[in-house]
Order: C-alpha cells, then sequence, then structure tokens
C-alpha cells in the first residue's frame, strides 16, 4: 500500500469517528436531556406524612399489595407515583338542613379525617385523589340534614346538641361503610335558627329561670320555717326539763348561797334570817335608810312562826 493510500485511510477513519463522536454525543446529549425532563417522573420523593400508590402502565396495573412509605424512590417514566396526605386534615362546612317541623335550620360544621395508610390502594383504585369532594363532602351533609330531620328546633340548639353531633358522625360512618376513609370527629361549630324562633326559645329559657328560682326561694322558706319549729320545740323542751325540776328546796338552797356571797361583800347591809318564804332579808343600813332590792320601804319583820334575828353587818377596814 503506497503512502498515498495510507493517508487517505487515515482520513477517512478519522472522519467515520468523527461522525461517530458526534452522533454519540448527540445520544448522550438527548439522554441527558430526557433524565432531566423526567426526572420529575423518575425520582419521587415522599415527604412526612404522605403516603404513595403506584401504577404500573405495562405490568399489571395499580399495585395493590404495597403502599410507599416516606423516602425516595427511583420509577420508570412509563409509570406513575401518585402520593397523598395521610395526616389528620380539617374541613369546614356550612349545611343549611330543615328540623322535624320544618323549619330552616343552619350549622357549620367541621370534619376532622384522614385515609386508612394500609387501604390507600384500594381507595386510590375506587375514588382517586379527590375523595373529599366525591364522597366526605356530600356524604357529610347527607348525615347532617338526615339527623336535624329528626329534632325540633329547640332539642338541637340546647340540651340535644352533643347528642346530635354524635349522631352525625355515626350516620356519617354508616354511609362511608367500605370507603378506606377514617372520620376522626365531626364537631358541630354553630347552629342558626329564625330569628323570630330565636327570640321565642331564649324567652322560654328565661321564664324557666325564673320558675327554677322561684322554687328555690319556696324551698328555702320551708327549711326556715322547719327549722324555727325545731328551735321552738327545743326551747319548749328546755323549759319543760327546767321546771321540772325546780324545787321550792332548791330555790331556797340558791337563795341562802346568794345571801352568803351578798355578805362577803364589802358594802353595809343589814341580813335579817326568816323573811318571806323562809329566806334571809337583806337591808341597807347606810345612812339610816332601811331597803329591800328593789324596794325602799322600812323593814317589816317577817311573818309567821320562824324566828326572826337581825344581824348587822359592817365592813371592818383592813
Amino acid at each position: 500500500m503506497s503512502a498515498m493510500e495510507k493517508t487517505r485511510h487515515k482520513s477517512t477513519f478519522k472522519q467515520k469517528l468523527r461522525r461517530y463522536q458526534a452522533r454519540m454525543s448527540l445520544i448522550l446529549f438527548l439522554l441527558l436531556f430526557l433524565i432531566i425532563y423526567l426526572a420529575p417522573s423518575i425520582f419521587i420523593t415522599i415527604n412526612s406524612g404522605e403516603a404513595g400508590v403506584l401504577f404500573r402502565r405495562f405490568t399489571g396495573g395499580t399495585v395493590t399489595d404495597k403502599v410507599f412509605s416516606e423516602g425516595l424512590f427511583i420509577v420508570a417514566p412509563w409509570n406513575t407515583m401518585t402520593i397523598y396526605n395521610v395526616r389528620i386534615q380539617n374541613h369546614r362546612l356550612d349545611i343549611t338542613a330543615l328540623s322535624n317541623n320544618g323549619l330552616i335550620i343552619k350549622t357549620g360544621i367541621a370534619v376532622r379525617y384522614h385515609p386508612a395508610h394500609n387501604q390507600l390502594a384500594i381507595l386510590h383504585q375506587r375514588v382517586g385523589p379527590n375523595y373529599l369532594d366525591k364522597i366526605i363532602i356530600p356524604v357529610v351533609i347527607s348525615s347532617v340534614r338526615a339527623v336535624i330531620g329528626r329534632y325540633q328546633p329547640e332539642e338541637i340548639w340546647t340540651t340535644q346538641s352533643q347528642k346530635v353531633q354524635d349522631e352525625v358522625l355515626v350516620e356519617t360512618v354508616e354511609q362511608n361503610d367500605t370507603i378506606p376513609i377514617i372520620y376522626d370527629d365531626i364537631i358541630i361549630e354553630y347552629i342558626k335558627l329564625p330569628e323570630a324562633l330565636n327570640q321565642a326559645i331564649e324567652a322560654k329559657l328565661m321564664q324557666q329561670q325564673q320558675y327554677l328560682e322561684y322554687e328555690f326561694r319556696l324551698l328555702k322558706t320551708n327549711q326556715e320555717a322547719k327549722r324555727k319549729r325545731v328551735e321552738a320545740e327545743g326551747i319548749k323542751t328546755y323549759q319543760s326539763i327546767v321546771s321540772e325540776s325546780l324545787s321550792d328546796n332548791l330555790l331556797k338552797w340558791q337563795g341562802i348561797q346568794a345571801t352568803l356571797d351578798l355578805a362577803n361583800s364589802p358594802n353595809s347591809k343589814i341580813i335579817i334570817v326568816g323573811g318571806k318564804d323562809g329566806l334571809p332579808l337583806i337591808l341597807n343600813a347606810d345612812g339610816g335608810g332601811s331597803q329591800t332590792s328593789g324596794d325602799k320601804s322600812s323593814p317589816k319583820p317577817a311573818s309567821g312562826n320562824s324566828p326572826t334575828v337581825q344581824v348587822t353587818v359592817t365592813p371592818v377596814a383592813k
């Protein structure tokens, strides 16, 4: 092979190599572009409080035996990973319903719910991500209207509100039945009645409170009357016992003891033994006058056959 042919052969090889490198570069560039473009569909991140359901386009459809938890997953671009929020969620509803007697009642409802984590694939198959609008809202509205229709307005507004709330929750769960949605709670935030009915109920409740206050006053008065009756009976019993225990001898003994105590006092006095009823008579000897307790007349000797002894008691200075 001549030198010219070798040179031509090398030139042809270099040209082919350049064309090959250009094609490879183009292919690599296209692959890189596809990877960047499809990266959100290939590299799937499931954040905290979320779960994923995988749909395989060519190999069986929805994967029902596995729910993907938090983390990073690589998925073929022709497959689809649907991510659900599995945390407890809250949704408010304003619902208008009719009571048992046909009056319009407006209620505010707060629904707390979350999808069942282990049955998320079934929820995805049967309902899909938009289960709030498709299932929860219609079911709750239906349950609230069904329950409120069983009651009178005043029952819902007063004592039965908690019972109505519990019945709404039970009714919602029963209607939901086979759909894997968990209702944590259903709360009645407010109840609005027609204004005329609202005023009538308030007036009725005020009259009930006034009646209860009147009953309380009557009860208090009756209790006070019972207390006074018992107190009077006690005083009567006490007086009866005292009157039975008193005797003439006891009274005379008490009078003698009182006389001795007065005789020991530092005042000048006259004591006449054998006074009225046999008790000593005490006279004031100061100033020459005579005096009994409560009587300023002259002393008189004791009547009867009892002996009379006059004793003058004058205190001695120490």
